[in-house]
């Protein structure tokens, strides 16, 4: 079998301390500087996303010493970062989470927060996600992958609403030519593409 390079794979990991400073310390916590030295490390795999598991639960028991090692309570989830005075190890709230599994933080979850976490617990990173998708196509094709432009591209493009209000529209043309009816002078604009988008995909095909 032979082997796969990939350009640019060599990227040093974050700290859990660097990667949450900013929502740690959103409520001003004295120790914040403390506690980022102390988590200065990668976090243990985020788990508990089984319907059978109750409540709010980072970790098994056999691995939830690693969380306590880098500063972080397992044991549930907080609704807000750490006030002035908090002393003690402080949870994670569900939006820091969602950043340790490489969620942007204005991906929206929906569901109690035993659901939002279970989304995020069940999760693959995205970014991860396209640097696999990457390389099964490198190893299809040939083509040589930058990992480093992949990671660090947006998740996302905005949504081009012309561009796809044209795309329905020559679908529907298709739909209308293979059963033989008159497009006519149809143009983007006379078109409900809500309406295009409720049809049977069969028959935008």
């Amino acid at each position: 079998m032979r082997s796969i390079a990939i350009r640019g794979a060599a990227m040093a990991p974050t700290s859990v301390g660097a990667l949450l400073k900013d929502l740690m310390g959103a409520r001003g916590w004295n120790r914040l500087d403390e506690w980022v030295a102390r988590a200065d490390g990668i976090a243990p795999t985020l788990i508990g996303g089984s319907a059978k598991k109750m409540g709010i639960d980072l970790a098994q028991p056999n691995s939830r010493q690693a969380w306590f090692d880098i500063g972080v309570d397992p044991r549930k989830a907080a609704k807000d970062a750490p006030d002035p005075g908090f002393d003690g190890i402080p949870c994670l709230t569900l939006p820091m989470l969602a950043r340790l599994q490489d969620f942007p933080d204005d991906w929206v979850f929906s569901g109690s927060r035993q659901a939002q976490f279970r989304q995020m617990a069940n999760a693959f990173p995205p970014r991860l996600s396209r640097v696999l998708g990457l390389a099964v196509q490198r190893a299809l094709s040939g083509e040589e992958i930058d990992v480093r432009t992949a990671i660090e591209a947006p998740l996302f493009k905005p949504l081009d609403l012309a561009e796809f209000n044209r795309h329905m529209v020559q679908q529907r043309k298709r739909h209308d030519d293979d059963l033989g009816l008159d497009f006519g002078s149809r143009n983007s604009e006379d078109v409900n593409v809500d309406e295009i988008l409720l049809r049977p995909t069969a028959q935008l095909v």
